[in-house]
């Protein structure tokens, strides 16, 4: 596939924000009707688990960033830094302090898919490990997000790219699923091969 693309910075395609401020455990918070994305919610995928994110009251005065398809979530934490764009919300959510928030710009020529799809790619992944600090924990800093350069081809060349890319992960996804069920079948076989040899004896 030739492509030619620009390199511009994050920073200057969106806007990258902090999670909802939050003072101890997101679990230890009273209970409400918000939801809360934190980073055990974001899948290796890129997907979010909704049916696990916890429901709270927002802590403080400060007005909650609620989330909006077509948002960025970003795991800043961790040995890899995944990015997973916000595809529906069940009602009003936010995410935790731990995770960015990256809002693509209304004028700028650049899907939020694409982005989310090249910042999980290993060129962004290598810029991160690179830039990350900490020891035990690795951690990425907002302004090394905003400095990644980012290839932005033509729209419809994100586009096709988008279209390959989630093509890949329904296709991952199936045979994962087919592994499962083969793997179920194996320990079926076996349980039923040693309640016949227990019987047997």
């Amino acid at each position: 596939m030739d492509i030619t693309a620009k390199i511009v910075k994050l920073g200057e395609l969106a806007v990258v924000a902090a999670g909802h401020p939050v003072r101890g455990a997101v679990d230890e918070l009273p209970e409400g009707d918000v939801a809360m994305v934190q980073m055990r919610d974001v899948g290796s995928d890129g997907r979010i688990e909704w049916d696990g994110v916890v429901r709270i009251d927002p802590p403080g005065k400060r007005l909650p960033d609620f989330l909006g398809v077509g948002d960025l979530i970003f795991t800043t934490r961790g040995a890899r830094n995944v990015a997973a764009v916000i595809e529906h919300v069940p009602g009003a959510a936010i995410c935790a302090p731990n995770l960015f928030i990256i809002r693509v710009a209304a004028e700028v020529a650049c899907l939020p898919d694409y982005l989310a799809w090249y910042v999980n790619q290993r060129p962004a992944q290598a810029y991160f490990q690179r830039s990350a600090t900490g020891t035990s924990i690795m951690n990425i800093r907002r302004e090394v997000v905003e400095a990644l350069g980012v290839p932005v081809p033509s729209l419809r060349e994100q586009e096709t790219i988008v279209g390959i890319s989630q093509a890949a992960r329904a296709e991952k996804r199936l045979l994962q699923q087919l592994i499962q069920n083969r793997d179920q079948q194996m320990e079926a076989l076996a349980a039923a091969l040693a309640g016949t040899a227990e019987v047997g004896l």
